[in-house]
Formats: structure tokens, C-alpha cells, sequence
């Protein structure tokens, strides 16, 4: 399945008007539920650098990469994101 096309007028909305003053980080610590940050290997909305900044700001967090996909990996890699997802339900602790 392809990537996630890009539009121009979504990306440059984002990037213009959201992203400068959007930064979930001072939350991140309040935490205190398992979580499994999932970025896809070509997400250029939240990158695989963004989202290991999340996974290291979430106490015991998890991250998982998905090879191939965007930001919807999901959809464009569903066998993946699937073995990530039941992989962390089986053991949400990481016991």
C-alpha cells in the first residue's frame, strides 16, 4: 500500500499555523497509563525523532517503529501495526 499522499495546503497550514506553538512535552511526565508511541519510519508529521522524544518523556513508555510507513501506518502497513499493537497488549508493562 503507498504512503500517505502530502498536500501542499495541509502541510503548509500545519507547519505555518500549528506547529511553532504546539508541544505536548511539559504533559508527557502526568502520564501513568502503559503507552505505545507507534511512528511509522517516513512520518513527516510527527518523525521518528519526535516520537522517541515522546516515548523518553512518558514514564515506561514504548515505542515502536514502523518500517515503510508515514503517519498512518495503520493503513499503510496494517500487519505491523497490528503484530505492534497485540505485541504490546499481550504485555503492557513490558514485563
Amino acid at each position: 500500500m503507498p504512503l500517505s499522499p502530502l498536500s501542499g495546503d495541509v502541510a503548509a497550514h500545519f507547519f505555518r499555523e500549528l506547529a511553532p506553538h504546539y508541544d505536548v512535552r511539559p504533559g508527557l511526565p502526568e502520564i501513568a497509563v502503559p503507552t505505545l508511541v507507534v511512528v511509522g519510519t517516513h512520518d513527516w508529521v510527527c518523525p521518528p525523532v519526535a516520537a522517541r522524544l515522546l516515548a523518553d518523556g512518558i514514564p515506561r513508555a514504548r515505542l515502536a517503529r514502523i518500517a515503510g510507513a508515514g503517519h498512518f501506518p495503520f493503513s499503510e502497513e496494517p500487519e505491523a501495526f497490528q503484530e505492534a499493537v497485540t505485541s504490546f497488549l499481550d504485555d503492557p508493562h513490558g514485563r
